[in-house]
């Protein structure tokens, strides 16, 4: 298969999205964007595409950060090191990020969702820099935040991954499948994956090696299901 980004319907909504924030007049300051689903749908995978297109900045979130530790991920990310103090980082973080325009992405932001202390070094850089920040999650994370009202107010756009289509998984396999999928199987990989991402490309992954290890060209759902069965699976 080939390696590549799949901009799937999920990446529209994305980017719509911050187009939108973007373009808000300058008196709504607000410019927080929330990104949920479960886990599979491909949430990090197409906000870090945008995150790489936009120039922007992309952090992980970790259970074990404080507000000191997460100011220092953003700010080596930005080139720099840490300051002494995190109030000193604070506001590096923040002059970096009013100057450059660059959005900011949390990613795994569920693991931060019951720490008040980080949450509100992440709602003093939005404010001070005034600058995009994007939350990426599960789908917990919504309920989660919302028990802050003063971060979850700042929230101009609140997102929930879609499960994956029959489009997307047409578009999945057209553009990373180098064996043609025949199209009839693309229902079947639904319901196999349950509108899973991750599954999905994991489905078209299978399909392609049964179709080299054959040395077929494509592979049809007929010839995909003569093999399930041989191999005593359920077609």
């Amino acid at each position: 298969m080939k390696t590549a980004i799949v901009p799937i319907r999920n990446y529209s909504l994305i980017t719509l999205a911050y187009s939108r924030i973007k373009n808000l007049p300058d008196v709504i300051r607000e410019r927080m964007i929330l990104i949920s689903g479960k886990s599979g749908l491909g949430k990090s995978t197409l906000c870090g595409k945008l995150c790489v297109e936009l120039g922007g900045i992309w952090i992980e979130a970790d259970s074990t950060d404080t507000p000191y530790g997460i100011l220092s991920k953003i700010v080596r990310e930005l080139g720099s090191e840490p300051k002494r103090s995190a109030t000193e980082t604070l506001n590096l973080v923040t002059a970096r990020l009013k100057a450059s325009g660059r959005p900011l992405f949390i990613d795994e932001v569920n693991r931060i969702a019951d720490n008040r202390k980080v949450l509100d070094v992440l709602r003093a850089i939005h404010d001070k820099a005034n600058s995009p920040i994007i939350f990426v999650g599960n789908e917990t994370v919504p309920r989660l935040l919302s028990r802050d009202e003063q971060l979850d107010s700042r929230f101009i756009e609140k997102l929930e991954f879609y499960l994956c289509n029959e489009e997307d998984i047409a578009l999945l396999a057209e553009q990373l499948c180098e064996v043609k999928i025949s199209p009839d199987q693309y229902a079947d990989i639904l319901k196999e994956t349950k509108g899973s991402t991750r599954r999905a490309i994991h489905a078209l992954a299978e399909r392609e090696r049964v179709a080299r290890q054959q040395r077929w060209a494509d592979l049809s759902r007929d010839q995909w299901q003569a093999y399930v069965e041989r191999k005593g699976g359920k077609s």
